[in-house]
């Protein structure tokens, strides 16, 4: 158990969201007739900047000693990891406007980087789940953008439903959250994805 429950919280590590995002918009919206090179560039240069490099960063921080290891159990090392990924998901914002990304994608980002200042604030006083975030905003992006899905959405959710419960179930039998920290990072990541996506359109309807 304790295996697969490493796996799914490896696989899906909260860094890893936003890309996950990204290949979701890719097969399963308009986005999936851009051309390869396009569709690499995305992608890549989503990975890049918001997986890659802060995992880069905290890693030379757990080298330097600044902080223990990636779970960051002590309190007072927990704003410099969120600090990173707060950086890295604003310059990730600034690349999908480079790359005129569609405004819903910028909403996830949006939502994202206000999920995660929500989150360190949070954790200075209560361990809330990164990876209950995580996976609640990648949940709350498939929710939001359900009226640009190109295929049937019911597969789909039961599918993002199902991982959220493993990674969730994961982190509970690591015990690295109790169920109230995991119930609330997933919260907060539906929540505030929701909110990004759907002031995005409003925005672009209001213009």
């Amino acid at each position: 158990m304790k295996f697969f429950a490493h796996l799914f919280s490896t696989l899906f590590h909260p860094l890893l969201m936003i890309t996950y995002g990204v290949l979701f918009a890719l097969n399963f919206t308009m986005l999936q007739f851009i051309s390869p090179t396009e569709k690499i560039l995305l992608l890549g240069g989503t990975f890049f900047f918001s997986a890659f490099l802060p995992a880069l960063v905290i890693a030379i921080m757990i080298w330097l000693k600044w902080i223990s290891d990636y779970e960051v159990d002590k309190r007072e090392e927990r704003p410099l990891p969120y600090i990173v990924s707060i950086i890295s998901y604003v310059a990730t914002l600034w690349f999908l406007v480079i790359m005129w990304a569609p405004y819903w994608l910028l909403g996830l980002v949006g939502g994202a980087i206000a999920s995660l200042l929500v989150g360190m604030s949070v954790n200075m006083y209560w361990k809330i789940s990164a990876h209950g975030i995580g996976v609640g905003g990648f949940a709350g992006c498939a929710f939001a953008i359900t009226p640009l899905l190109i295929s049937s959405p019911l597969p789909l959710f039961a599918g993002i439903l199902i991982i959220s419960g493993l990674v969730c179930t994961s982190r509970l039998i690591l015990k690295r959250h109790t169920l109230g920290q995991v119930l609330c990072g997933f919260l907060l990541g539906f929540i505030f994805s929701n909110i990004g996506i759907f002031l995005s359109y409003y925005i672009i309807n209001k213009n």
